[in-house]
């Protein structure tokens, strides 16, 4: 497959000027995207199958247009935390199809009849608070991008990644045992009592207790602890518990969110660690947090579920 086979629907406002030629731009984008998603395509004539496989040129459109701005992440933005807020922007783009501000939600027409009903229910200001935040609600519920950014990495990371991610964020200064895990004690029969606290287990076997920051997940009585670190190949609760999975990773998606929304609106980043580009040390919620940023892990756990959108939707149009 060669570049006279690409698709000739996308991008129809694009047209030969003294400057430029179409079919050369259009080109020029491809290469762009296929040198973004180089892990998944491997030449130029892979990626041109690909695209020509979607009923929707809006669709290889988005898909252009978000590689295009994914180039420039992946080039200029040096700090893995930079790298990472600049990526949630096109996770939120793709998590919402369509954004509204609140305002414009409460006047569109079809959300009239729905507004009207519950209008009569307001006689007072705290009956007025009440019909405005059940409103803002179900606004949020379609709307929200902390919410819409949690059901996309949700439905879009692995198990694995997502306890990763969880790994990443040392929020909570804890007292730990080191190499030794309760539950893999009792497991070999070597613990013969249940301890109510981590220092009565430390005394009753003479086990010494250290305190670091450690992932908000961390349980000592579930957790396996090995140079200042979890060790969820040796054992793992969040592997066990989907519940717990869910908590911590909400509680995550917050955090990350909370950055986000620092750095976008109030021109926030936390201090970065001098020429070390793999972690950063900062103060979140007036306690301190060390958050781990491998690039290579960080690009790797976040293109997946890019390609992973486009492929539903590539899908869905082949299919259907």
């Amino acid at each position: 497959m060669t570049t006279e086979d690409i698709r000739d629907d996308i991008f129809p406002n694009l047209q030969d000027t003294l400057l430029w030629r179409r079919n050369e731009e259009i080109k020029k984008y491809l290469e762009e995207t296929q040198k973004c998603l180089e892990r998944f395509f491997s030449s130029l004539a892979n990626l041109i199958e690909y695209v020509n496989g979607f009923d929707r040129p809006e669709d290889v459109e988005l898909l252009i247009e978000i590689c295009r701005f994914y180039n420039i992440v992946k080039n200029f933005a040096q700090h893995p935390f930079l790298k990472f807020i600049m990526m949630i922007s096109i996770f939120e783009r793709l998590s919402c199809d369509k954004y509204l501000s609140f305002h414009d939600w409460l006047v569109v027409r079809q959300n009239r009849e729905t507004l009207e009903n519950k209008i009569s229910e307001i006689v007072d200001y705290d009956s007025l608070i009440a019909v405005l935040n059940t409103w803002y609600k179900d606004y949020i519920n379609v709307y929200g991008l902390k919410r819409n950014l949690l059901v996309f990495f949700k439905d879009n990371l692995t198990e694995n990644e997502k306890i990763k991610l969880i790994r990443s964020f040392h929020v909570r200064r804890t007292k730990y045992i080191e190499r030794a895990g309760y539950v893999l004690l009792k497991k070999a029969g070597r613990t013969h009592r249940e301890y109510r606290s981590i220092e009565e287990y430390s005394n009753m076997e003479s086990q010494p207790l250290d305190e670091k920051l450690l992932p908000y997940c961390y349980d000592w009585k579930n957790c396996y602890i090995e140079d200042g670190k979890c060790c969820p190949d040796v054992i793992c609760r969040l592997k066990d518990n989907e519940e717990a999975l869910d908590k911590e990773f909400n509680r995550i998606i917050g955090i990350i969110y909370d950055y986000r929304s620092m750095f976008v609106h109030r021109a926030r980043s936390p201090p970065f660690n001098g020429n070390n580009l793999d972690f950063i040390i900062d103060v979140y919620d007036g306690r301190p947090i060390i958050i781990h940023l491998n690039l290579s892990e960080l690009q790797e756990m976040l293109e997946n579920p890019l390609k992973k959108h486009f492929d539903r939707l590539h899908t869905s149009s082949v299919t259907s």
